[in-house]
């Protein structure tokens, strides 16, 4: 499963989170506002029974012969919104909610009949043998009662609370019910939004940015929260992300080093390995050929080839000093100890300098030694070093000239070096021994190499110093011959 198709299902995952939370908080208040709906009427009846039980307890507690009666059941019928009848002995009808309109009209009161209210029962509900609830309707209208008689002694009380009050008290409760369910379900939303956005998102955030972090992932940085703990525990792990993530590049880059560092030294060790073979393959053929001739000279009665003997013993002699002597000097240049102290020099007058020492040896191959110096510039380096990778050139190029047998050495700036080339006119280099002219003991003309004292370690120990000098060398097939290069740091460049 690929990273989106992750990412995809934790977002899926984490929005059906937040939507079954609204739903389960929606259920509860659908359920809950069903019940209180459903039941409504039937609450509001049973707390319309108990306060008309209550009312006629207190109402037969009265005394019904104190002139204060009618003030005191005219604030009953007001608290408990009922209509009364009291009745002397179940027949005698002494007080209806009517009779305290007589208290404000006394010059009419004789003309007041007191009446019972006749109305048809529907039901009946006994609460004991002296008291019980009725649901009655009047004749000549739609309204319908709940009436509660309650006798006492001789005092009979009865009671009736219209079920329109009941059913508009119910009605109204629905509403306000209706209205704070939806407020509480619009709570509930916005508490379980405040959770997931607040809690959930940032421990989603936190969750992933750890799976990734245990993925070696360390490209997450995890935004700040407002919740201050999770945005402590967020900064702790930006931090653990952080630290695991440099202390890995460290690991990682010395990693690479040793790796580095290790295959150096097998290239060292398998260069020191061919070096040394070819060192003594080098030296075997003049030792060989000075313990011949120095047996031809021991052996031989008639004395007669001695000096021819003691000449050539005295040349590879000399062949085998000069190749020990460059070997030495391949071998400092190799070591690390051998770094240079760096001095400025005028290029070009360095160049005519060494140069000038090939002058006569040109002039005895029949050569045209001549100068393109177009620098005029102060190089950086280690004169003596770089005037041997001259002298290499310089060399080569006297052994290897022919046609026109002409040598041009030139000088140019380049940006922040200056660049050294020797042409020397003759046969191009073929691209097979091209790569290789650079390691030690390779010569690409194996037949006169030999025999002209040539061990090819002179372009080996030019390619030395250049490495030491941090300078790119180089050589390449122009028209008419080769040309050899080497740049040398320009002195405005480089720190002295």
């Amino acid at each position: 499963m690929n990273e989106n198709n992750i990412e995809k299902r934790r977002f899926l995952t984490l929005r059906n989170r937040y939507v079954s939370s609204i739903i389960v908080f929606i259920v509860i208040a659908a359920t809950f506002t069903a019940i209180q709906l459903s039941t409504m009427d039937r609450i509001f009846t049973y707390s319309a029974k108990q306060s008309m039980i209550h009312a006629a307890d207190v109402i037969l507690d009265l005394d019904l012969s104190n002139e204060s009666m009618y003030r005191e059941m005219s604030e009953i019928e007001s608290a408990y919104s009922v209509y009364v009848e009291v009745y002397r002995d179940r027949e005698d009808l002494i007080y209806t909610t009517n009779s305290n309109s007589w208290v404000y009209d006394e010059e009419r009161s004789d003309e007041h009949i007191m009446l019972p209210r006749i109305m048809e029962i529907e039901s009946h509900e006994d609460v004991d043998d002296r008291s019980y609830f009725e649901k009655r309707s009047e004749h000549f209208s739609s309204a319908k009662y709940l009436v509660y008689e309650c006798t006492k002694g001789d005092l009979t009380t009865v009671l009736f609370y219209s079920y329109d009050a009941i059913y508009d008290n119910a009605a109204t409760t629905k509403v306000i019910l209706i209205i704070l369910s939806i407020v509480f379900l619009a709570i509930s939303i916005s508490v379980v939004s405040y959770y997931n956005i607040r809690i959930m998102g940032p421990i989603e955030i936190l969750r992933t940015s750890a799976k990734k972090i245990s993925n070696m992932d360390f490209s997450t940085q995890i935004p700040r929260f407002k919740v201050p703990d999770l945005n402590d525990l967020g900064e702790s792990v930006n931090s653990m992300s952080d630290s695991l993530s440099s202390n890995l590049r460290q690991l990682e880059e010395k990693n690479k080093k040793l790796e580095q560092d290790i295959e150096r030294e097998k290239q060292i060790e398998e260069s020191r390995r061919q070096f040394i073979a070819n060192a003594s393959h080098e030296l075997k053929t003049p030792i060989a050929i000075i313990q011949s001739y120095t047996e031809g000279i021991k052996y031989d009665d008639s004395r007669e080839n001695v000096d021819e003997y003691c000449d050539v013993i005295l040349d590879e002699s000399e062949k085998m000093t000069r190749l020990i002597l460059r070997l030495l000097e391949s071998v400092k240049y190799q070591s690390d100890a051998a770094l240079p102290p760096f001095e400025s020099f005028d290029v070009d007058e360095w160049i005519k300098s060494v140069a000038s020492k090939f002058k006569l040896l040109a002039e005895k191959n029949g050569l045209d030694l001549s100068f393109k110096l177009r620098s005029e510039a102060v190089g950086c380096g280690d004169k003596d070093m770089l005037g041997e990778v001259l002298s290499n050139y310089l060399s080569n190029a006297v052994s290897h000239s022919t046609g026109e047998k002409k040598i041009v050495v030139s000088s140019e700036r380049q940006g922040k070096v200056i660049r050294v080339a020797v042409f020397n006119s003759g046969e191009h280099i073929s691209d097979e021994d091209m790569p290789n002219i650079w390691d030690s003991f390779y010569r690409a003309d194996k037949a006169h190499s030999r025999a002209q004292g040539r061990f090819g370690l002179g372009l080996s120990i030019s390619k030395q110093v250049q490495e030491i000098h941090n300078q790119k060398y180089g050589a390449e097939n122009v028209e008419g011959g080769v040309v050899f290069w080497f740049d040398i740091a320009s002195a405005d460049e480089k720190e002295i």
